[in-house]
């Protein structure tokens, strides 16, 4: 690729946010069965390690009503070509805030990883930001045809860090400064493994 094409293209990705919560087909419905009821916000940041550059870090966030409800994510254009909400010396990602009716949540897929059904319980009180952690996809890679990484297997690491998100959270949606903030990361032992590790 011509170099300053390049240039170009990172310049104007750099200009644009990147959206970390994509709403699933419920839509209508769910916003009907929803729109009197208290809420409370699911928050947390999902992304990856800095030194890896594998295309797509995501999440779905499911409600026992509704099935899949919303999707949590991450996305690189192409090696090293990504917007970053968050870039520190260990992790880029993404915060993100998903306003939901009081009540119980799973996180019941994720984009990558071994098959099998995901059933990680999630909670949500009302009027509160309700921190589920942040989650750094961590791959294995190695050389593959032309010298590109190909990916090996990896995990996600869930690691409670609500002073470091929450500011980013706040940028995000500023509405959400001064709620109150509860910790609503899934316990250690609900974690699948080897698919996350905390």
């Amino acid at each position: 690729m011509n170099k300053s094409v390049a240039i170009l293209l990172a310049l104007a990705l750099a200009g644009c946010a990147q959206e970390a919560v994509q709403m699933a087909g419920a839509g209508d419905s769910l916003q009907r069965a929803w729109k009197d009821q208290p809420t409370g916000y699911l928050v947390g940041s999902i992304g990856r390690i800095k030194v890896d550059f594998h295309s797509a870090q995501e999440m779905a966030i499911c409600q026992r009503d509704f099935g899949q409800i919303a999707t949590l994510k991450y996305r690189v254009l192409f090696d090293g070509v990504e917007t970053r909400q968050i870039d520190e010396a260990d992790y880029v990602g993404e915060s993100f805030s998903l306003a939901l009716p009081a009540g119980d949540y799973t996180i019941c897929g994720s984009g990558w990883g071994p098959g099998g059904s995901l059933a990680i319980s999630l909670k949500v009180e009302a009027g509160k930001l309700n921190y589920i952690g942040r989650y750094v996809r961590v791959m294995g890679s190695r050389p593959g045809y032309l010298g590109l990484l190909e990916e090996t297997g990896g995990y996600w690491r869930v690691k409670d860090q609500p002073a470091a998100d929450l500011p980013y959270i706040v940028q995000r949606d500023p509405k959400l400064a001064g709620l109150p903030v509860v910790s609503a990361l899934p316990r250690k032992e609900d974690l699948p493994s080897p698919q996350f590790t905390r």
